[in-house]
């Protein structure tokens, strides 16, 4: 008993909201069924979303299919019980069908009183439909009463309702193409001369709040140069730092050009001074710990020494200045091959010299070529250790401070031919890698490049045989249909999912070649693409991230 009482309960409710089923023809020789309800408008799921006909057993309702969603573009002509509806009588596809509106009255399917749908016409109780409220209208008609239309409600060369002369679609001006636009634009809310949603007049592809002129990178080859290009505005990959940093820093406050935490610019480790190459050393310091600006070896020398425990002008361990080679003995004599200490009125030995004729340090007036103490050779100042070499030189024909090889200014590190702080040949100052790459670049590749590589993008398509297919694209390739498992013949196509990327930065395009040159339809990203019911095969595909916008640069900056 309470078991029949529950399906008397549910028969009392079918039979209150009036739900029946319209069986529609997906093929020729298949039909799919869809529930709906008295004086509501049922869209359409993916099972019905496009046939050859339609038909209705139900006593008493009348039905009408719309080719839209929202139940404005009549698809056939009202259909009951006995009197099926056909869309595509000589048509080797099915047509997409948006929603039907079924109803007791056939007033009501016929419009002949208050509907549902968004024009004012029916409270003032026309019959015409539309924005207007006159009979015979022009542009943006709902109704017939046009002059040389091929289809209903258009005037000459329209193809669909509500349009002025050489309009594709409703509400646009002449020129246009789609939904709300003005002449000249291509899609929904754009300006003259957009070409997709939300854009500023001159933008091109389909992201949200892009400046006018960016676009999506593709490289298909034809005559999209200017979008392919590169942008070479450089831009921070990590917070706190100005512009020019450009690769993984790991740490913010750092200047411009610095390479670890703490630094001014140009030094290479911490706590330096810039210039210094090691801690704790001064400007100018070389080698270890605890130096004075301009030694050269090793701890506890003074400026100008050469090893351990040694004064000034010394050479040799354990001498003080003016001494000579022998123990013992006082500095009226010693033991090198110079004439200088046999002859008398000498005013003492030449302390610690490594050649003849050099006077001795603190003594004034001697020898034949007028050197200084403390030289390793001919003609070199104080300090030097070469010839030709000015002070705090390690080679020939260095100015001060040079460190390594000839021609080359002060404070150049490496090899000919570079400015200074370059490590490489033929780099900018400051470029630290490879050739032909700008200040502060380390890596040839573009960096949106690198990431397209390591990504995808879900991409669902439907065939002209009304199927549906999912197919997982990498980024910034071309890629042939083969390779994703999609049928040759697409109408419509759009992105459904991303790996490690915002779904809204993901645009692509279908190509009519493998190689990627005769594009197929529009750019495409969230918002399905539609090809047409006749689309050509479909040979490759290429999904591409969008550039960011120059302003989220600056901000980020």
């Amino acid at each position: 008993m309470k078991t029949a009482g529950i399906l008397l309960a549910s028969c009392a409710a079918l039979a209150t909201a009036k739900v029946f089923q319209i069986e529609v023809n997906t093929a020729p020789d298949k039909h799919a069924d869809l529930v709906a309800k008295l004086n509501e408008l049922e869209r359409t799921h993916r099972g019905v979303a496009s046939g050859f006909g339609a038909s209705v057993d139900e006593p008493g309702i009348y039905c009408q299919a719309f080719s839209d969603p929202n139940g404005r573009d009549e698809l056939g002509k009202p259909f009951s019980q006995g009197k099926k509806a056909v869309f595509a009588k000589h048509s080797k596809h099915p047509v997409p069908i948006g929603s039907f509106f079924c109803s007791d009255k056939l007033e009501k399917i016929q419009d002949n009183v208050d509907d549902d749908d968004d024009d004012d016409d029916d409270d003032d109780k026309k019959k015409t439909k539309g924005a207007d409220d006159d009979d015979d209208l022009d542009a943006d008609d709902d109704d017939d009463d046009l002059e040389a239309d091929d289809d209903d409600d258009l005037e000459a060369g329209d193809d669909d309702d509500d349009l002025e002369a050489g309009d594709d679609d409703d509400d646009l001006e002449a020129g246009d193409d789609d939904d709300d636009l003005e002449a000249g634009d291509d899609d929904d809310d754009l300006e003259a001369g957009d070409d997709d949603d939300d854009f500023e007049a001159g933008d091109d592809d389909d992201d949200d709040d892009l400046e006018a002129g960016e676009d999506a990178e593709f490289d298909d080859g034809e005559d999209d140069e200017d979008d392919m290009k590169k942008r070479s505005i450089a831009y921070d990959d990590d917070d706190d730092f100005e512009a020019g940093d450009d690769d993984d820093d790991d740490d913010d406050d750092l200047e411009a050009g610095d390479d670890d935490d703490d630094l001014e610019a140009g030094d290479d480790d911490d706590d330096l001074e810039a210039g210094d190459d090691d801690d704790d050393l001064e400007a100018g310091d070389d080698d270890d710990d605890d130096l004075e600006a301009g030694d050269d070896d090793d701890d506890d020398l003074e400026a100008g020494d050469d090893e351990d425990d040694i004064t000034a002008d010394d050479d040799d361990d354990r001498f003080e200045g003016a001494e000579d080679d022998d123990d013992d003995i006082e500095g009226a004599e010693d033991d090198d091959d110079d004439d200088d200490d046999d002859e008398d009125d000498i005013n003492g030995a030449d302390a610690d010299d490594d050649d003849d004729d050099l006077q001795a340090a603190g003594d004034a007036g001697f020898g034949e070529d007028g050197f200084e103490a403390d030289d390793d050779d001919d003609d070199l100042e104080a300090g030097d250790d070469e010839d030709d070499i000015t002070a705090d030189d390690d080679d020939d024909d260095l100015e001060a401070g040079d460190d390594d090889d000839d021609d080359l200014e002060a404070g150049d590190d490496d090899d000919d031919d570079l400015t200074a702080d370059d490590d490489d040949d033929d780099l900018e100052a400051g470029d630290d890698d490879d050739d032909d790459l700008t200040a502060d670049d380390d890596e040839d590749e573009d960096e949106d490049d690198i990431e397209m590589k390591k990504r995808s993008a879900a991409v669902q398509f439907r065939s002209a045989r009304n199927i549906f297919a999912r197919a997982d694209v990498p980024l910034g390739e071309v890629v042939g249909t083969e390779k994703v498992k999609l049928g040759t013949e697409v109408i419509e196509a759009g992105v459904v999912g991303a790996d490690k990327v915002d779904i809204k930065r993901v645009a692509c395009q279908l190509y009519e070649d493998e190689a990627g040159k005769k594009k197929l339809g529009k750019r495409f990203g969230m918002l399905d693409m539609s090809v047409g019911i006749r689309a050509k095969p479909v040979k490759a595909i290429k999904c591409a991230m969008k550039k960011k916008s120059k302003r989220s640069k600056k901000q980020k900056s």
